[in-house]
C-alpha cells in the first residue's frame, strides 16, 4: 500500500517516517488533545482544587466561630465587642454628651375645609397615642344637626351601644376628635344643658308647657354613679310628633339607655323619626329649642340628622 508524505508529498510504501524527509507521520497526523482534557489530567490542577476547598471550609468554619463568640461576649457584658458598634448612633467619637434635640415650635390648628376634611379622616382612625389625663369638671349635652355622610363617616369605628327604628346610640372611648369634626362640619341648636360632675346631678330639656299635645319633646340625663375617672350617665328621651297632614295620628319615640363615661370620651344619640314634619305654628308656640331642626328643609329630606351629644368637660 503506497502513501503521499503529508509535509513532503514523497510517494512511498506506507511506513511510520518519510524516506524523503524523516517526517514521523503517525505522531504528525494524531490530533491534538483538547485544552479541557489536558487541564483535567494534569496534578497540578487537583492539587490546586484540593487547596482552595481546604481554604472555604477553614474560612467558613473560621467566621462560624467569631460570630458565635462575638454573641456569647455580648450576652455575657451586654455591649458589642467593637467599640464602634458600642456607641450610640448619636454619641460623638470624643465621648461627648450629644446635644439635646431642639423642640419643635408648636403648630397652629388649621381651619377651613381642609382642616375639616383632615379632622374626619383623623376620626375615622382608631386612636393610637396615649392620651393625657384631663380633669373633668362637668358633662355637656348639646344638640347638633349633621350631615347624614358627615355622621356615616364618624360611626365607622365607633361603639354601637343600641339601636331602634327611630334612634340609635354611639360610643368612643378616645373622641375628641369627634367633637372637633362636629364643631366644625354641623350646625349647633339651642337648649344646650351641663351636668356638674357628681352622682345625682340631672340636665333636662324640653318643650314648653303651653305647646299643644300634638308635639313635645323631653330628654332627661343623670350621672348615676362616680367611680374614679369613669362615671355612669343614664338618659331617657321622648318625643311627640303630629305630622302636616289633617288628621295625622301622633307618632312616638322612646330613647333611653345608659353608659360609662371617660375623661376622653363621647356619646352620640341620633334621634330618627319617621315623621320629619311640624305644623308651622306648633314649632312656632315650641320657641328656641334642638326642636328647631324641623325647620330644616336637610333635614325634612332626609339629608341630615338630629343628635344629642354628651361629652365630659
Amino acid at each position: 500500500m503506497m502513501m503521499d508524505c503529508p509535509r513532503c508529498g514523497f510517494n512511498q510504501p506506507k511506513d511510520r517516517f518519510c524516506a524523503s524527509c524523516g517526517l514521523d507521520v503517525d505522531q504528525f497526523l494524531a490530533k491534538p488533545t483538547p485544552l479541557v482534557l489536558r487541564i483535567l489530567h494534569n496534578s497540578n490542577f487537583h492539587l490546586g482544587l484540593i487547596g482552595l476547598l481546604i481554604a472555604l471550609v477553614v474560612g467558613y468554619i473560621f467566621y462560624s466561630r467569631s460570630e458565635m463568640i462575638g454573641r456569647e461576649v455580648g450576652n455575657l457584658f451586654g455591649n458589642p465587642i467593637s467599640s464602634r458598634d458600642a456607641r450610640g448612633d448619636d454619641e460623638p467619637v470624643g465621648g461627648a454628651a450629644p446635644a439635646p434635640a431642639p423642640v419643635p415650635a408648636e403648630v397652629p390648628d388649621d381651619t377651613g375645609e381642609a382642616a375639616v376634611e383632615a379632622e374626619l379622616d383623623a376620626a375615622a382612625k382608631p386612636a393610637t397615642e396615649t392620651v393625657k389625663a384631663v380633669e373633668v369638671q362637668k358633662i355637656e349635652i348639646g344638640s347638633w344637626e349633621v350631615p347624614r355622610e358627615t355622621l356615616s363617616t364618624l360611626i365607622v369605628d365607633a361603639e354601637k351601644l343600641s339601636e331602634s327604628a327611630e334612634g340609635r346610640a354611639y360610643y368612643w372611648a378616645q373622641g375628641s376628635k369627634i367633637a372637633e369634626v362636629l364643631q366644625a362640619s354641623s350646625r349647633h341648636l339651642a337648649l344646650s344643658r351641663t351636668m356638674p360632675l357628681q352622682a345625682g346631678s340631672q340636665a333636662i330639656m324640653e318643650t314648653p308647657a303651653g305647646v299643644p299635645e300634638g308635639f313635645h319633646f323631653g330628654f332627661m340625663s343623670e350621672l348615676t354613679k362616680v367611680d374614679g375617672k369613669d362615671f355612669l350617665v343614664r338618659w331617657q328621651g321622648d318625643l311627640i310628633l303630629t305630622g302636616t297632614a289633617e288628621g295625622a295620628p301622633a307618632n312616638q319615640i322612646i330613647l333611653n339607655g345608659s353608659a360609662t363615661l371617660g375623661p376622653q370620651s363621647v356619646l352620640l344619640i341620633v334621634l330618627d323619626p319617621t315623621t320629619r314634619g311640624v305644623r308651622e305654628e306648633l314649632l312656632a308656640r315650641a320657641g328656641e329649642g334642638p326642636w328647631s331642626v324641623f325647620t330644616s328643609e336637610a333635614f325634612r329630606n332626609g339629608v341630615t340628622d338630629w343628635v344629642i351629644v354628651l361629652q365630659p368637660k
